[in-house]
């Protein structure tokens, strides 16, 4: 794996030259185009899923990356309610552009998302922040398959960490982007991209409570309503998950790309194991250095504790990466 190593060395170094010469007020545009896949959910109940939108809102908050669009896509909400929530995220957080909608059920024909991204693949390489399933992505993929060259890569927010020997609090929740569209999943695997996963468990160190909360409320109004909407998911991984905090790992996924030293990653292998009958459908994804046979990725099993702080002073429009 060698040979492999050295392009992602190389990107990394060159990504963290950046992210050290560009600071506050020397924002460098369209640095690294991203274009961010999501079915954000925060706001859709009192308990809602806010992790999407905290990363949408530390994208576009920061200055080593420019988002060139957004998508939504369905997941913890249907793509139609997830293209609404996605919208007022954006707008309240400094984003002017469209947000489209992705297919309602799992299917892979074009659809708004799909062929708003496909445009934006024909301008130029993008990177693509998967932060839900992905149904948008497989489709441009499979209808598409010649601007598969043009995605320099997909980051995506699943994964179980290679030295897991048990279950534990987090069975059920690790792999839910990856399950909830296999066939998306299986197109991803095949397809010669680079593939960057962030797992939950990623984010463990970097735990969010109403502590945080209650100092990102007190910065501005954009802050403050993110904020009031996130106080439910911090009940959810308290009461029903067992932690401390919620875990931001979709904001560790955009930080490959906005702090990229923050991230412990490595080169290693995954598979994509899809095992289906009339009764029951059940997916695995294995990562590790002997899995046979596997496709390269880039794992990045855990963020530094320090980009905590970096992600509330974002929010709070204190700094961009």
């Amino acid at each position: 794996m060698g040979k492999q190593l050295l392009p992602y060395l190389l990107g990394r170094v060159l990504m963290g030259l950046v992210a050290s010469l560009v600071g506050p007020g020397n924002a460098i545009a369209e640095t690294v185009p991203l274009w961010i896949d999501t079915d954000a959910a925060c706001g859709s109940s009192e308990l809602a899923d806010a992790d999407d939108c905290w990363a949408l809102a530390l994208a576009l908050r920061s200055s080593t990356v420019v988002v060139r669009g957004i998508s939504a896509t369905t997941g913890a909400v249907k793509a139609g309610q997830a293209v609404i929530l996605a919208r007022e995220v954006a707008e309240r957080f400094g984003y002017d552009g469209k947000v489209y909608q992705g297919a309602v059920r799992k299917n892979y024909r074009p659809t708004d998302a799909s062929r708003a991204l496909a445009v934006a693949l024909e301008k130029e390489r993008l990177t693509i922040v998967a932060l839900g399933p992905l149904t948008n992505v497989a489709a441009v993929l499979l209808t598409r398959p010649k601007l598969t060259p043009q995605i320099e890569r997909v980051i995506v927010v699943f994964g179980t960490p290679p030295d897991l020997a048990q279950n534990d609090n987090l069975y059920d929740y690790r792999n839910y982007n990856a399950a909830a569209d296999t066939k998306a999943i299986a197109a991803l695997m095949r397809a010669k991209v680079e593939l960057v996963m962030v797992p939950l468990d990623a984010a463990r160190s970097v735990f969010l409570t109403h502590a945080e909360l209650d100092r990102v409320a007190e910065t501005g109004k954009s802050a403050a309503w993110l904020a009031k909407l996130s106080r439910g998911w911090l009940r959810i991984w308290r009461d029903r998950i067992g932690e401390v905090g919620a875990f931001p790992a979709a904001s560790a996924a955009v930080a490959y790309m906005t702090d990229p030293d923050v991230l412990s990653c490595r080169e290693t292998k995954g598979q994509f194991i899809w095992k289906h009958s009339f009764f029951r459908e059940k997916s695995l994804i294995k990562v590790g250095d002997d899995v046979e046979p596997g496709r390269p990725i880039v794992y990045c099993g855990a963020i530094e504790g320090g980009f905590r702080d970096r992600l509330l002073d974002v929010i709070a429009g204190r700094g961009g990466s």
